[in-house]
């Protein structure tokens, strides 16, 4: 309704305007829009005309009637890149119209690239976005000479907001459960919030409190033995890491106003069971070595005791690879409760570049962390380009500006930065094979490294174009466009798609990155 709004006052607020065109990315909302419109439309004073092809559009556009199109943005760039003619009267036509675009998901359904072919050759346009996830500097579109990044520079100053807060307020969505553990009454800023509480023994036992004692149900105890689920506990600095490791040893010993619970103990009389990782320097010219070395020497003793290994400092790889199997229960082996963990605490070395204060970033250790994040980014761009580029692109962004990402955690920007490169990949070939990019969504999402078959390929199949596809490309017979988009989505799953996803939360070097 509120793009149905927008469309209709566009159009009948501003008499010079000829057409407002709707666009959006796949082909089933194509339908299911013009139909929503059409409703809206039939108790108003305007026309809402759908287009059943990349002809049936030229043709809506061409004419002299004052209308709504809904369309999608492959027809749209078929008829502009491929189909219009320069010098003929429809090139000249539709490119001299006075037309407003408004474009839904706005986000993700037209590339800046896209943007700026379209405008170029529409000179007479107005651009409105509607979006949920709007793009600024944190996550914004890759650089690509001078095209624009973020939302605001492609569509201009934001209009409008509506929160999700506002939608639960307003009945207009389900609300959710929420669980806020942290500071109360803070200004929608934060502005007013006192970092340091998260510092004392207090505010810690209380996270180890609801770990230990009011998280049975998420843990999966219900399951019973070695079918529990387990949880990762990430904090911003090695001290405040080795500060919870300590505390939680006196939890479980019971030197602690806080307690394992009788209750948690009948279900799992060793819970929980837990490690620490993070990285050292056994090189005593390294000023946090004469504190860290000795520190993460006594928690692998405490591993080795409790599992039979004998990991030593220089063997700290192995020791991750071990936790994160024990961790994440793949293996026979590790699915007996004998050889599991429940929790281990990991530092975000990224996050703590964040946090660092003026003074900290002036001592060695700082200077050594910054050497090692660069380093195991090169190692992630040899072992995986396309996860490292990113990795790269993001500590280039921490770097240039820690404050940005003060109130944000680094690895739910890093999650959002796969998921728009995957969402690029993606979009573009539904754009380029003229096919939905629901099904080709739902495809990847469920496509594993390795698989001969694609999930949902007949709906694939049912939602391609082959007319619009063959206007663009000559030559495709229409029996090969099948196994061609086929055998082409394949291909982009496993090089482009697989590098970038993150099914495991893995225990390794890029996990202690973020």
């Amino acid at each position: 309704m509120t793009s149905y709004k927008a469309a209709r006052n566009l159009l009948i607020d501003i008499p010079s305007i000829e057409k407002t065109i709707f666009l959006i990315d796949r082909k089933d909302l194509d339908t299911q829009t013009t139909q929503a419109f059409q409703s809206y439309a039939n108790n108003d004073v305007i026309d809402v005309d759908e287009t059943d092809n990349v002809g049936d559009l030229i043709g809506k556009l061409r004419n002299s009637s004052q209308q709504v199109i809904v369309t999608t943005i492959q027809k749209l760039s078929i008829a502009v890149k491929k189909r219009l003619k320069e010098g003929t009267p429809a090139y000249k036509r539709i490119k001299d119209l006075r037309v407003a675009f408004i474009v839904d998901e706005c986000h993700r359904a037209v590339t800046p690239r896209t943007q700026r072919i379209l405008s170029q050759f529409f000179v007479n346009s107005l651009w409105y976005g509607f979006t949920g996830t709007p793009r600024f500097d944190v996550n914004a579109y890759p650089a690509e000479g001078d095209l624009p990044r973020t939302t605001e520079e492609l569509y201009g100053a934001c209009l409008h907001k509506y929160t999700v807060k506002e939608a639960i307020r307003d009945e207009a969505v389900l609300g959710f459960q929420t669980e806020h553990l942290g500071a109360h009454k803070l200004n929608d800023d934060d502005s007013n919030e006192d970092l340091s509480v998260y510092e004392t023994e207090a505010h810690m036992l209380q996270v180890l409190d609801t770990i230990i004692n009011k998280s049975q149900e998420k843990l999966g105890f219900k399951n019973g033995r070695g079918k529990t689920y387990e949880a990762i506990l990430t904090v911003n600095s090695i001290k405040r890491a080795q500060a919870y490791y300590d505390l939680l040893k006196r939890v479980v010993n019971g030197e602690t106003s806080v307690a394992v619970s009788e209750e948690t103990r009948r279900v799992l009389p060793d819970f929980p069971k837990f490690a620490i990782t993070y990285s050292v320097s056994s090189d005593e010219d390294n000023e946090s070595a004469d504190l860290n070395v000795p520190k993460m020497q006594k928690s692998l003793d405490d591993y080795n005791a409790m599992f039979g290994t004998s990991f030593g400092i220089g063997e700290i790889k192995g020791y991750n690879t071990n936790l994160n199997d024990r961790l994440s229960r793949k293996k026979s082996k590790f699915k007996s409760r004998d050889e599991q963990l429940d929790l281990v605490i990991i530092v975000s070395l990224i996050q703590s570049v964040v946090y660092a204060t003026d003074e900290e970033r002036q001592e060695q250790h700082y200077k050594n962390l910054v050497i090692e994040i660069t380093e195991y980014i090169e190692e992630l761009l040899s072992s995986n380009p396309k996860l490292g580029a990113l990795m790269q692109q993001l500590w280039e962004k921490v770097q240039q500006s820690p404050d940005e990402f003060r109130d944000r955690r680094v690895s739910y920007v890093l999650a959002e930065m796969r998921k728009e490169a995957i969402d690029s990949v993606l979009r573009d070939f539904a754009e380029e094979w003229c096919v939905s990019l629901e099904a080709v969504t739902y495809t990847a999402d469920r496509y594993q490294a390795g698989d001969t078959d694609l999930p949902g390929l007949n709906n694939l199949k049912n939602s391609g174009d082959f007319k619009s596809y063959s206007a663009a490309h000559e030559g495709m017979p229409k029996f090969k466009y099948n196994q061609s988009v086929k055998n082409a989505l394949l291909k982009l799953l496993n090089e482009d798609v697989i590098p970038l996803r993150d099914d495991d939360y893995r225990i390794d070097d890029a996990a202690q990155l973020i």
